[in-house]
């Protein structure tokens, strides 16, 4: 109720607890619970109220959130909800932490609660309390460690999902090992064949020519040489007879009268 009055009488005998369940979860200034007392003074004037345009905007359904419309108290609960979950896995990340065993699951649950938390808040334009998520003995090294820890498990998954493509892809037996990172070559095994390169220069392979040219090389080279002179030879005859054949027209005859 936005606003409650209760005598100087009723607080005196005791009644004000009563009537309002001060000093319980369940009443006034418990759990979640936004109102507030104060003493007025009738002398002065009329009590502070709420407008009718007041309580109207506080049941008005305005924000949209996944098909759905509701009213800012309605919002605030869901984000009480959420911010409930991360602490339920923060606690539980500890727990399992001090038992010395396996936290993976833990801490892949609370980074999705993390992120869905964030989601919400962005999507219902609210305000994010750190105050409502923190849990004591969960400092930025437990959650460093658990936020590398749901990361690891993330890309396991993935490697998963792609090598079930690739075996799909390729119709693989279930037997087929398949390895999405190359394996590593052991540079330290590696040897130089010195024997192989010594029985090289023992060929008198030098580094720039060999020394000397056997006859029959020589003679064919000899051979192609002159087949490649005389056909650049015969090129450059046909060529000067064609130049003459064009040029023949424009040239004067000599004269051949009889006397």
């Amino acid at each position: 109720m936005p606003f409650c009055a209760v005598s100087a009488a009723n607080t005196v005998s005791g009644q004000f607890e009563a009537a309002t369940g001060y000093g319980t979860g369940a009443g006034l200034c418990g759990w979640n619970c936004r109102h507030t007392f104060f003493a007025i003074f009738p002398e002065l004037g009329a009590p502070p109220a709420w407008t009718q345009e007041s309580l109207e905007k506080l049941d008005a359904r305005d924000i949209e959130y996944h098909s759905g419309r509701y009213t800012r108290y309605e919002i605030s609960q869901m984000q009480r909800a959420r911010e409930r979950t991360v602490r339920k896995y923060k606690r539980r990340y500890l727990a399992e932490t001090e038992a010395g065993v396996d936290t993976t699951a833990s801490a892949v649950k609370l980074r999705q609660s993390r992120q869905e938390l964030a989601e919400f808040i962005s999507a219902t334009g609210g305000r994010a309390d750190s105050a409502r998520t923190s849990v004591a003995g969960f400092g930025r090294s437990e959650a460093r460690r658990a936020t590398w820890a749901a990361k690891g498990y993330e890309k396991q998954q993935k490697d998963v999902i792609i090598i079930e493509n690739l075996r799909t892809a390729a119709k693989l037996p279930k037997a087929a090992v398949i390895h999405l990172k190359p394996t590593a070559i052991n540079v330290d095994s590696l040897t130089f064949d010195d024997a192989h390169v010594n029985q090289e220069r023992s060929h008198n392979i030098s580094e720039n020519r060999p020394n000397s040219t056997s006859g029959m090389q020589k003679s064919l080279l000899l051979s192609g040489m002159a087949s490649l002179s005389d056909t650049m030879g015969q090129k450059a005859q046909h060529m000067f007879v064609q130049e003459q054949t064009r040029f023949a027209p424009h040239t004067a005859l000599p004269s051949t009268r009889r006397i």
